[in-house]
């Protein structure tokens, strides 16, 4: 399991359900003198936390590995690591990852409800097909591409 991270965070509103769990948003705690960094890396106040029980962990865990390759990466979610927590008597696996303010484009094809203006299509097309190409250039096939596994960071 990959090394977890010195944050506190708090757990708020659900903002989605998936197939092994739950996603949150949560607020950092910047109370304290490491809040806010991990590895030099500035964490915003909101961020978004994946999370399912630990013993069903998994495919979370494959995904945080995934993450780690393309960290630099502007096309994919940035992950800020793992923390896990004991809720309600339960271990859960926590994957704490920037909070996409815009939603998914399945979000944002639901509230149009007549399609997307050709520039904005265009613009989820370049960005889609240039975060495929750095993953297929490492040899990586992504297998899940959808309206609701595209992230909009703003609205």
């Amino acid at each position: 399991m990959a090394e977890e991270v010195e944050v506190k965070w708090k757990r708020g509103r659900t903002l989605g359900k998936v197939g092994f769990g739950f996603v949150s948003l949560a607020s950092i705690d910047n109370t304290t003198d490491y809040a806010g960094t991990v590895h030099h890396r500035r964490i915003p106040s909101l961020i978004a936390v994946k999370s399912c029980m630990l013993s069903r962990s998994q495919s979370l865990q494959e995904e945080r590995e995934f993450l780690r390759l393309f960290e630099k990466s502007p096309y994919v979610i940035p992950c800020f690591g793992v923390k896990v927590t004991l809720e309600d008597g339960v271990l859960l696996y926590n994957l704490l990852l920037e909070y996409a303010s815009g939603g998914s484009l399945a979000d944002r094809l639901n509230c149009s409800g007549k399609g997307l203006p050709e520039i904005e299509v265009k613009k989820h097309t370049k960005n889609v097909v240039l975060g495929l190409s750095r993953i297929h250039g490492e040899g990586i096939i992504h297998c899940d591409i959808k309206p609701h596994s595209i992230l909009r960071k703003y609205t």
